[in-house]
């Protein structure tokens, strides 16, 4: 844009876009996401991810800490297998690819190790499978986890490509009565 194409004051803005340019503009509510503000239940129950908006969900694993602390062990495969809610997507379309970022020491979102150990980590994530379910590879990032001393700082679902995307996901939290988040997980214990 040019200065000496447009005023300052009211009026219009004159603006060179090129021929295969586009311009989306999106304006969301979340007026209708009454369990954001829920601290009894700190979303147990169901859980948010819409692109465009930046609103994720960030999951903390106590319980991999707390089996680590009484055993060594070695987590051989963890997958988080996370359940879109009936009758939320027939509005809006439910994302074909989650993905999970963790956080570093200065709260800067970065990749998992799990991301590290394909050739593109970009394209890391879950796709939906044929039962519905996305299941996403965090084995790595439990396994640091178990190390003593480690820090849980989240890891935060969302939907990878979130500016070009429009959609939404509501998943079951770990306490939903059905279909409820939950963690395959295959570890062992080594012995001194």
């Amino acid at each position: 844009v040019s200065q000496s194409r447009y005023s300052t004051g009211t009026g219009n803005i004159y603006m060179k876009i090129p021929d295969k340019g586009s311009f989306n503009h999106f304006t969301h509510t979340t007026s209708s996401l009454e369990a954001l503000s829920d601290s009894v239940n700190l979303n147990k129950t169901s859980c948010y991810v819409q692109a465009m908006h930046s609103m994720k969900t960030r999951l903390f694993f106590p319980g991999i800490q707390e089996l680590a602390r009484n055993k060594k062990i070695a987590i051989v495969d963890a997958k988080l297998v996370i359940s879109p809610q009936d009758g939320t997507y027939d509005t809006f379309r439910r994302p074909n690819k989650l993905t999970a970022l963790t956080l570093d020491e200065n709260g800067t979102a970065i990749a998992t190790k799990d991301a590290y150990e394909i050739s593109d980590p970009a394209s890391f994530g879950a796709e939906i499978n044929s039962d519905g379910q996305y299941e996403l590879q965090i084995t790595r990032y439990l396994q640091g986890l178990a190390k003593s001393g480690a820090i849980d700082r989240g890891l935060d679902i969302l939907r990878p490509g979130g500016a070009i995307y429009a959609e939404r996901l509501v998943f079951n939290g770990p306490y939903a009565t059905s279909n409820a988040l939950y963690i395959k997980l295959k570890y062992i214990e080594i012995k001194n």
